[in-house]
């Protein structure tokens, strides 16, 4: 990019006495400083440059890669960016991206991911037979990161509120509808209990089959364990890849949209949810899920 504006800047100085192009010249200019800037802030998210000194990151690949899953508004994207930027990761994409329906793995993305070392990757995509199938070819090990599915419903009527207005496109099936914005707070919660609520029990339940069957090697966290005692959090998660302390230099992020961050109360839900979103909750939630995760189902 830099050389793209340095010829710019030699053919400007060729015209400039004219007068004639000073208007397009200025608009192209900050077009592609703009260009600039993002791309600069796109390979500082993934983890290519030093966000203070721009300096390239050399990725420790003496690490092996990192696959994070979580569901959506779970903390997912606080815990990767913490990882990526405290043990000098890059980050990848492995899948469609899907949460909602069946997202599959993108096998030759897997394959480098898993073979490159030194990577990070965060995902919700739900465990399927493909997806299993695939990971057993691996020796990834997996972070399954679980929050109280009735939290996230909360935190998501707040994260699909902050996309609109969106562009004119095609939507996904799990995106909510163009006037979800003029609905009161209950009737967005009560959409989003319909849609979401079994998508994520089914989510949770499938990946934690795969775990108890050890048919993959996974560490199994929760977001109250890292509001509780985030140290404690991320060394159990160093242990898990067997990462030595002094490798891990905690960025301490700031809490803000660039990790979605909102709230961070775990309980939010019992005070803006109406008793009839708990008791519908509260059906659907499975008894063994509640008792593995001490959640509370009172009213």
């Amino acid at each position: 990019m830099q050389g793209y504006l340095k010829r710019f800047e030699h053919f400007w100085r060729a015209a400039k006495q004219s007068k004639m192009y000073e208007q397009q010249y200025l608009e192209t200019r900050d077009a592609l400083l703009h260009t600039q800037n993002v791309l600069r802030d796109f390979q500082v998210k993934v983890g290519y440059l030093d966000r203070n000194s721009g300096n390239v990151i050399d990725r420790d690949q003496n690490i092996e890669s990192i696959l994070l899953v979580s569901p959506p508004k779970a903390a997912g994207s606080y815990i990767m960016n913490t990882l990526l930027s405290g043990l000098s990761l890059e980050q990848r994409w492995v899948s469609l991206g899907y949460f909602g329906s069946p997202d599959f793995f993108k096998v030759g993305q897997l394959n480098s991911f898993w073979q490159d070392r030194g990577c990070i990757s965060f995902i919700h995509s739900e465990i399927n037979p493909f997806n299993l199938h695939l990971l057993k070819q691996t020796d990834l090990k997996i972070i399954l990161n679980i929050r109280d599915p009735r939290q996230c419903i909360n935190s998501l009527v707040h994260y699909n509120l902050i996309h609109f207005p969106r562009q004119a496109g095609i939507l996904h099936p799990a995106q909510p509808p163009d006037d979800f914005p003029e609905w009161s707070f209950h009737e967005q919660v009560d959409w989003l209990i319909d849609k979401h609520m079994k998508n994520y029990i089914d989510w949770i339940e499938g990946w934690l089959s795969v775990a108890d069957s050890e048919d993959v090697e996974i560490l199994i966290v929760t977001y109250d364990q890292l509001i509780k005692d985030e140290k404690g959090f991320f060394d159990k998660i160093l242990n898990f890849y067997q990462i030595d302390s002094s490798k891990f230099n905690s960025p301490k992020l700031a809490l803000n949209k660039e990790v979605n961050f909102r709230s961070g109360n775990p309980d939010e839900w019992k005070a803006a949810f109406l008793p009839a979103h708990i008791d519908k909750c509260n059906v659907l939630l499975p008894n063994h899920l509640v008792e593995r995760f001490n959640w509370d189902i009172s009213d």
